[in-house]
């Protein structure tokens, strides 16, 4: 009895980094950490020096970075400073397990 095996394509992993502007840091980064995981969407965000802003990096497919980004935006304040974000980055392989905030 032979075995035949699929080839699946390899999923495309992207990375974009961005930069919020909040007010309400502590009440966003548990919630961005249940979204990001929702998503299924890796990374990792940080509180700036200046405290009033938070910035890191997000992982994975474009579609799910498309959602968190709009999510992102979402969160931010009106009339505030729009988030920051950068261009798609293609990865050869994922660099991060999961979603974390420090």
């Amino acid at each position: 009895m032979s075995m035949q095996f699929e080839l699946n394509e390899p999923v495309a992993v992207y990375r974009v980094s961005y930069k919020l502007y909040l007010s309400d840091i502590k009440g966003l980064m548990p919630r961005a950490a249940l979204k990001a995981t929702e998503l299924n969407v890796r990374g990792y965000m940080t509180r700036t020096q200046c405290g009033y802003a938070v910035s890191g990096e997000l992982e994975g497919t474009q579609d799910k970075l498309q959602e968190m980004m709009s999510w992102l935006e979402e969160e931010s304040p009106k009339g505030g400073e729009l988030p920051k974000f950068g261009q798609y980055q293609l990865q050869l392989k994922p660099g991060y397990d999961d979603f974390f905030c420090c």
